[in-house]
């Protein structure tokens, strides 16, 4: 039994102490064990004592088997508390990619810390931080030492490795890549990793409005550049300023005038330059309109007078004028008694953009056929 619990002396002490057969001295002599507990003993004492001795072993069996049953599972480890733990590969993916995680059921003790050193320095909590001062890939390793149930430790070894990389702002102008003053430019921006709500922007020059796409920008002076500047709200709380990027403030462009009749089921467009128009379209028209010649730009202009110039039989100019896009009345007897082959100049053309800037724009001639 002493070679069971050998990793116990204290239960092998005890059990060398209650069964000691060694033998004593009595009185100066010495006698054997058996001599020194049972000489000049009646029978009944010597039942008794034997009694006890089955009784002691019996009991130090029991004792012996307790113990041997409770070393079975000595060195396991107890949890009492099970949580669920998603571990990702990434946590930023890029669009187009595939994101990738791990998750399980992790179980634990609450009431036994384990040790955690990382690169030789043991952690307060469960929470490895680190400062990134620098950009590039960097490696640390370290070993989780957890207490088992016998005292005993059980160490666990990891290695993993992270990449620091410079923070960007990706900024872009939904129209161009410059802004027009007195109007709404849409803009984007985006930082990798980051919620678009924790994105701010900060514009030099300009009104700027936050949007469900994005933001507007309204510059205020033409020539003087605008500077964007991002910022975002990192995981740790803290507000960081990411990039920035500059941009031309340029005038609105000024539009071509046009006139506006419909035929073959269709708006027609009729700039002059030296083609002869149908009269009969002509007196249909509403009257002048005006447009940018550049599809990139969704910016309306609406026309706000002109003056009509045509010759007489004597070769006079005569102007009648228009304070709106239409033609007059007056304008359109002029036009219906034009013959074939004859001209007449739309000029002092007024658009107004929706920068609020009134424009004078190239004039029409026109040859009605």
């Amino acid at each position: 039994m002493t070679e069971l619990v050998q990793k116990d002396s204290a239960k092998v002490a005890s059990i060398l102490e209650t069964f000691n057969t060694e033998d004593r001295i009595v009185n100066g002599d010495p006698q054997s064990w058996e001599t020194a507990r049972f000489s000049s003993m009646p029978v009944s004492a010597c039942i008794t004592l034997l009694t006890k001795i089955q009784t002691d072993l019996r009991y130090t069996e029991s004792e012996v088997v307790g113990y041997l049953k409770n070393q079975v599972d000595a060195s396991d480890f107890r949890v009492n508390k099970i949580t669920a733990a998603v571990i990702p590969v990434s946590s930023y993916v890029n669009r187009g990619d595939t994101y990738k995680a791990r998750i399980i059921l992790a179980a634990v003790d609450s009431t036994k810390r384990p040790k955690i050193t990382v690169n030789g320095q043991v952690l307060e909590g469960e929470d490895y931080e680190v400062a990134c001062p620098s950009t590039g890939s960097f490696d640390f390793s370290g070993v989780i030492e957890l207490p088992r149930g016998d005292g005993s430790i059980q160490p666990y070894e990891f290695a993993s490795s992270y990449i620091v990389g410079e923070p960007t702002a990706i900024i872009s102008a939904d129209m161009m890549n410059v802004f027009y003053a007195g109007i709404q430019n849409p803009i984007s921006a985006s930082v990798p990793g980051v919620p678009a709500q924790n994105i701010s922007l900060n514009i030099t020059n300009a009104d700027v409005t936050r949007t469900g796409k994005g933001w507007s920008v309204k510059p205020r002076k033409v020539g003087t550049p605008c500077v964007v500047s991002v910022s975002a709200k990192m995981a740790d709380g803290k507000v960081q300023s990411i990039g920035r990027k500059e941009f031309r403030v340029k005038a609105l462009p000024d539009p071509v005038a046009y006139i506006s009749y419909k035929a073959e089921g269709r708006e027609q467009k009729y700039k002059g330059q030296g083609k002869p128009i149908a009269k009969g379209n002509l007196i249909s028209a509403p009257g002048i309109r005006a447009e940018l010649p550049d599809a990139d730009l969704d910016v309306r202009y609406r026309v706000v007078g002109y003056a009509l110039t045509f010759f007489d039989s004597m070769g006079n100019s005569m102007e009648q004028v228009s304070n709106s896009a239409e033609f007059t009345p007056a304008q359109k007897q002029t036009i219906q008694r034009m013959t074939k082959g004859k001209k007449f100049f739309i000029s002092r053309i007024k658009a107004v953009g929706p920068d609020g800037i009134t424009r004078t724009l190239t004039a029409i001639d026109v040859t009605v056929n």
